[in-house]
């Protein structure tokens, strides 16, 4: 497992089999069984903890045909799947306003960048190290570090990426223009509608916003070196 990550922050690739356009999602059981075929009496191949990310391959009934960073093929009980990969810092367990994200799985590692809390998060990897869950973590500039899954909550905030984003009255191009934000402005998603987010500024303003010019709800690639 730490040849893995090693091989991570020296190539800067991610051996994962995500894509841009990847069904994705996190555990949010504390312990999930990965088994052979979709049924509770099949053969368990591993346990899989919080916040591991998983690939979608497909679903049936109340199972996932899932795919995990390491590789391994095979089927989970959807409901204990969340719907996006993204996770932010608990407000609740965390008392300074930005937390350490650091170059490796555990404290003693340096502190390569901070992130400020309710900002997301895209999980791409997952150890156990320190006796806590560590999270490999990619931001919406593209940085990455590692995170302990102790401070952390699945996200309900996303990010925008382009210099200027219109914010509409209505989930489509043809609405008119509430209000417009910067690069970087965070916004928590109130509801979504056919790739369109509603969503609320921290000064109280809401409107709806493409999904395709926010970090933080569809799903991102990777960058492919440091």
């Amino acid at each position: 497992m730490h040849g893995r990550w090693q091989l991570f922050l020296l190539c800067g690739l991610i051996a994962a089999p995500f894509s841009a356009s990847a069904d994705t999602g996190l555990v949010t059981a504390g312990s999930l069984s990965l088994r052979e075929r979709a049924s509770r009496s099949s053969r368990r191949i591993e346990t899989l903890r919080t916040y591991e990310p998983l690939f979608v391959k497909s679903r049936k009934g109340e199972w996932a045909e899932v795919v995990s960073t390491a590789g391994k093929a095979g089927w989970v009980l959807g409901k204990y799947l969340s719907e996006r990969a993204f996770v932010s810092v608990d407000v609740s367990r965390v008392s300074a306003d930005k937390l350490n994200v650091r170059r490796g799985p555990g404290t003693n590692y340096e502190v390569v960048f901070r992130i400020a809390q309710s900002y997301p998060l895209r999980v791409l990897d997952r150890v156990a190290a320190d006796g806590s869950n560590w999270l490999l973590v990619l931001d919406y500039e593209g940085d990455r570090g590692w995170i302990s899954g102790k401070l952390v909550t699945r996200s309900s905030q996303v990010i925008t990426k382009l210099e200027k984003c219109n914010v509409r009255n209505g989930p489509g191009t043809e609405n008119p223009i509430a209000f417009t934000t910067e690069r970087g402005v965070l916004l928590k998603v109130i509801s979504e509608r056919s790739g369109w987010l509603k969503v609320r500024h921290a000064d109280g303003d809401e409107g709806w916003i493409s999904a395709k010019i926010v970090f933080g709800w569809l799903e991102v690639n990777p960058p492919s070196g440091e």
